[in-house]
């Protein structure tokens, strides 16, 4: 089952008839990376203490000193770090931003859905924010701001090759300046 219909635009984004998608993506799928890291070491830790208190005999019967709960800390440890990681990998599937030639789209959601948009006429100025790490590793987030605002309005976290989709936005907001510029010379 594919997020994107016949017109290369995410299911839930209804468009316009002029309007077209220039822009699709999520946060970098490197950035779940250390949640996936620490769901590795609690299964391994649920794993050595699985295999610790089986050897002390202590999966069947526990001994006068150590409670009967305590057999069953392993399981818990790994159920904690299964949804945990289930939970970040779910955020970030259902995170989306989208960039049509005339709005900008964030979608966030798991159980809820949250849609954010608004007019790229409406921009004011875009910053492309990144760390040594994220300019390693190709992205970064995108903070923008709207008029009559003053303060940030939208912040597109953690996406791929943020200096282009900076880019992206920055071309389609003077394209709709010229457009502008040339309508009001025609009337």
């Amino acid at each position: 089952m594919s997020d994107i219909n016949h017109h290369g635009a995410p299911k839930w984004l209804h468009l316009s008839t002029e309007e077209q998608v220039l822009w699709f993506g999520r946060p970098h799928w490197i950035t779940i990376l250390p949640t996936i890291f620490l769901m590795v070491i609690m299964f391994a830790i649920a794993i050595t203490g699985t295999v610790f208190l089986d050897r002390m005999d202590m999966g069947a019967t526990v001994g006068a000193n150590v409670p009967g709960w305590v057999s069953l800390l392993p399981l818990v440890i790994a159920l904690i770090g299964l949804f945990g990681g289930v939970w970040v990998f779910l955020k970030w599937r259902y995170t989306a931003y989208v960039i049509t030639s005339g709005e900008i789209y964030e979608k966030r959601g798991i159980i809820s859905q949250n849609i954010d948009h608004f007019r790229i006429e409406r921009i004011q100025n875009t910053t492309c924010d990144q760390s040594i790490i994220e300019r390693l590793l190709s992205f970064g987030d995108i903070v923008i701001y709207t008029a009559g605002s003053g303060k940030q309005d939208m912040i597109l976290d953690n996406v791929p090759n943020p200096k282009q989709v900076d880019r992206t936005l920055a071309v389609q907001y003077d394209e709709m300046k010229k457009d502008k510029q040339k309508n009001r010379t025609t009337e």
